[in-house]
């Protein structure tokens, strides 16, 4: 009876132990999706459309004749998008190697070419957006890029089709999923399948071919893939770009023929030719460096003025209205930008002051939602530019010295309304974001905190509910909150009721569960020396995330932790030696190790802001004329990993296990091979890569097979090493998956990885030592993840290991891929930690397994709710999207990963559980 009793009351623990982590999962990954709820507001454009209404008729008092001063100059338009076209590969100095043709044109001022401004995030949806509506996308649209949807609103395209125009389009399928009633034919490419940089634009060069010789069109619309593509594959300075900068060439340089010959039989039409965003020196890009924010735009078939600055620029958002003004349409309702003055050279001086002055009531419409907006400079200038401008119309001479005046002052003024339109696009929700604040602070004290021995009472919840809204109200009043929130909105509606109840049933919860936990009074007494300090000096980390310069130079921090924390256990362990009867150096000459190779692997890929741009062993490894180098370095990584795997099994099963393992190395090979990254055999046989993939997952499916056979011989005969060997498992497999996603140079950091690992259980195994585990891990996984070539510029996402063994763009797979790959070396080091406790107390059980969850989420919870009440008060800083807010996905996103891992180990411990209690 009482055995019963006492399995009953350890069971009724179990499930509390389940139920706290899961609340725990739950609880915080709603407060992180409350947060940026509140912080990325997911839309602030109308859905209205300008209608020819919207032109204005007078200026003051007179009235204008519209079908003078406000018509088309054009018939035809081309607009011709290379993704991902950075500045310096038409400007820069290897331009007329590249792009001969198009070179020439310029030179020879039969084209302008003009330096466009991005902003970011520079990925293609929200740029496509930018051009098309005159908008600035909100940031949150980096994430919503992979899935597209209808553009409701205004845009260039909508107004032309209204007006009769006949659009194609041929190219990246966004735009058949932001327009897709627009275009009457087309033919669209997939934008997210990396793999192929030729199909997608000899299926668009095709069709521009025909589509040059009919006439039954006064719009085309081409998107380039291929660059970009090649970007995310081998980067800006591959072999590969120089020939597909020449393959645009020649595609310039044919429709500027036909532009030119249309141009003499004088059908009018004007051809422009942009990047969408630009790209980093690694190939990718999301970012807001010069590399990724600065494009070219380049306009052939219009002369163009001289007088133009070479340090001048425009802004990708000023494309819409000019061409608006250009097709004699109205400009986009959502426009923000201003007529490029520069490409109405063949206008009359009535028609340029018009186009003005339309362009500026237009924004002025918007600029006076300012309270302020009457005591301002600008609205100074736009009434004396009216002012000149209706007096120069009522002049019967027309002088053309005023004109130069009426167009400063009409240009300072739209130059600051767009300026200050622009900079406050967004209403934050700060109410919103200080409760899940509150709720994050919540989640910590549970996580960290045990269960009091006494019940709950009243007055206890009532306590904790008061001072939560005490707090929540002086949060309030500190980030000046304002009014507009979600919270108290006066529409009972679905959206309202989906965002609310979950609030207050969190919030309850949490009170309720503050309420029945404590903090040990004891429980920091015992904390050796290296805890504290580690543990210092992750909090240290956590507060520099204050600063933006800490923020975009991370990794120096990690890498100077793990350096002095090597350096340490170095000196440590060569005083014990010097002092202990019996020495032995193994372990020191493995911390020597570490040292030598935290060198070679910092500079395995230059990351951060500052010094991305050095040189690195990934660039040289890519620039290599030949592929001896990656296909070494690759066959070591793969060695490495059969043979850590080979020397860790039993000895019954190394043979199984060599083969398995040396099969699946061969197909990682493969699949580098395929992609000309190593050397591949002369007689292999000609491959799209897919059918090594296929195989790969049949053999990863058969590991798996043989992984769940040993675990039920386990289960038979030796239960207490069943989760040992359960989670020594799952860390193969882990980097069986994460091998075949990495970079053919990135692979080598798996088997380092695994030594530091196996070198951490070493230095730990020591009493002394045994409590820093968390930390070192900790550690080291932030540590391989910059070696990675990670960073908090979305830049860095490896885009191309989304689609590894794809023949199409699957977006749920694809995700999983680029989180799996992006934050391979975290749950590594997660996974690791579990087995490394298992293995130094192979009693342990689920309750302590899901105890180490617990503490491992609450510092990963620990700097993303930091970090959150930073932005919260920066939210206004220079800096807040091209720095602050990268980082905050980045936080999330490793959030979400690593506790979805925990959620799913949930059910391999309650197997454990079930394996330990039945009997034998």
């Amino acid at each position: 009876m009482k055995n019963f009793k006492r399995r009953s009351d350890d069971s009724k623990t179990s499930y509390r132990d389940y139920f706290m982590l899961n609340y725990v999962i739950v609880a915080s990954m709603f407060s992180i999706l409350l947060f940026l709820y509140g912080f990325f507001p997911l839309s602030y454009n109308d859905h209205s459309i300008a209608t020819r209404k919207d032109i204005p008729k007078f200026i003051e008092r007179t009235r204008v004749k519209m079908d003078e001063v406000y018509k088309p100059v054009v018939k035809k338009v081309i607009i011709m998008v290379i993704d991902a076209m950075r500045w310096d590969f038409i400007s820069g100095p290897n331009s007329a190697e590249y792009m001969p043709m198009t070179h020439d044109l310029l030179k020879r001022k039969e084209g302008c070419l003009y330096k466009t401004k991005v902003n970011p995030p520079t990925v293609t949806m929200p740029r496509i957006k930018a051009k098309t509506t005159g908008s600035v996308p909100n940031f949150i649209e980096v994430v919503l890029n992979l899935g597209a949807t209808e553009i409701l609103g205004d845009s260039i395209l909508r107004q032309t089709k209204y007006q009769g125009h006949k659009i194609i389009f041929y190219g990246d399928d966004t735009w058949l999923k932001l327009f897709p009633d627009i275009f009457d034919r087309y033919e669209g490419t997939s934008s997210f399948y990396v793999s192929d940089y030729t199909e997608v634009d000899f299926n668009v060069t095709r069709n521009v071919a025909i589509e040059l010789h009919k006439k039954d069109w006064s719009i085309m619309v081409l998107h380039y893939l291929g660059l970009d593509h090649i970007g995310h594959i081998a980067g800006p300075f591959s072999p590969l770009i120089k020939p597909k900068l020449q393959e645009m060439d020649n595609v310039i340089g044919n429709i500027e023929f036909y532009v030119s010959e249309w141009n003499k039989n004088r059908e009018e039409t004007v051809f422009i030719v942009c990047g969408d965003h630009g790209m980093k020196d690694s190939g990718g890009h999301g970012g807001a460096t010069l590399e990724e924010t600065l494009v070219p735009l380049m306009v052939f078939g219009k002369s163009c003025s001289n007088k133009k600055n070479p340090n001048d620029h425009i802004s990708q958002i000023d494309i819409a209205p000019t061409l608006s003004v250009l097709l004699g349409t109205p400009i986009p309702s959502t426009s923000l930008g201003t007529i490029v003055l520069d490409l109405m050279t063949d206008l009359s001086l009535s028609q340029k002051l018009f186009a003005l002055y339309y362009n500026a009531e237009q924004l002025f419409l918007k600029y006076q939602k300012f309270s302020d907006y009457q005591y301002t400079g600008t609205y100074k200038n736009y009434q004396n530019a009216i002012k000149l401008h209706a007096a120069w119309l009522n002049t019967n001479s027309q002088p053309n010295d005023m004109v130069d005046d009426i167009i400063i002052m009409y240009q300072s003024a739209i130059m600051d309304m767009k300026k200050r339109l622009t900079s406050n696009l967004l209403e934050y929700d700060v109410q919103v974001l200080t409760l899940a604040i509150i709720f994050m602070g919540q989640i910590l004290y549970i996580s960290t905190s045990t269960e009091k021995s006494t019940p709950i009472s009243y007055k206890q919840f009532l306590t904790i509910f008061v001072a939560s809204y005490m707090m929540w109200m002086f949060m309030n009043q500190i980030f000046d909150s304002g009014t507009t929130t979600v919270l108290f909105s006066q529409r009972l509606d679905l959206h309202f009721l989906f965002v609310t109840i979950p609030i207050f049933g969190i919030l309850a919860l949490n009170c309720y569960l503050c309420a029945t936990r404590a903090i040990a009074s004891d429980k920091t007494r015992d904390w050796p020396d290296l805890q504290c300090l580690l543990m210092i000096g992750t909090l240290s980390h956590t507060i520099s995330l204050a600063s933006s310069s800490f923020v975009e130079e991370e990794h120096q921090t990690w890498y100077y932790y793990w350096i002095t924390l090597v350096t340490f256990f170095a000196f440590y362990h060569f005083r014990k030696n010097i002092n202990a009867k019996q020495k032995s150096f193994k372990l020191l000459a493995k911390l020597m190790l570490l040292l030598v190779s935290h060198r070679i692997l910092r500079k395995l890929n230059s990351t951060g802001d500052k010094y991305a741009h050095l040189p690195d062993i990934s660039g040289w490894l890519q620039n290599r004329p030949c592929t001896i180098e990656m296909t070494t370095i690759l066959l070591f990584g793969l060695g490495l990993l059969i043979w850590l795997d080979y020397i860790y099994e039993d000895e019954e099963n190394r043979p199984i296990v060599l083969l398995l393992d040396s099969i699946l190395a061969i197909l990682v090979y493969l699949r580098h091979a395929i992609a000309d990254t190593v050397f591949l055999p002369s007689f292999y046989f000609d491959s799209r890569g897919l059918i090594e993939m296929y195989y790969f997952w049949a053999f990863t499916l058969i590991y798996i097979v043989h992984s769940i056979y040993r675990l039920g011989a386990t289960k038979r005969h030796n239960k207490e090493k069943y989760l040992c060997l359960s989670l020594f498992l799952l860390v193969k497999k882990w980097v069986i998956v994460s091998s075949i996603l990495h970079r053919p140079y990135n692979v080598i950091l798996l088997p380092m990885q695994l030594i530091v690992g196996a070198t951490i259980f070493e230095l730990t195994n020591e009493q002394e030592f045994s409590n820093a585990k968390l930390f070192i891990y900790l550690w080291c996984s932030n540590v391989f993840y910059f070696y990675q070539g990670n960073s908090n510029s979305l830049a860095t996402v490896d885009v191309a290991a989304g689609y590894v063994g794809l023949e199409s763009h699957q977006p749920v797979i694809t995700g999983i891929f680029i989180s799996i790959n992006t934050y391979s070396a975290q749950i590594l080091g997660f996974l690791m930690y579990l087995w490394d406790y298992a293995l130094q107390y192979p009693r342990s059980t689920s309750k302590s397994m899901l105890l180490l969850c617990r503490q491992y989420a609450f510092w990963r919870l620990v700097p993303i709710t930091f970090y959150a009440a930073v932005t919260s008060f920066q939210r206004y800083h220079l800096f807040v999207w091209s720095v602050f807010s990268p980082k905050l996905l980045y936080e999330a996103m490793h959030c979400a990963v690593l506790l979805s891992v925990m959620f799913l180990l949930q059910f391999h411990f309650i197997l454990c559980d079930r394996v330990r209690a039945r009997k034998v």
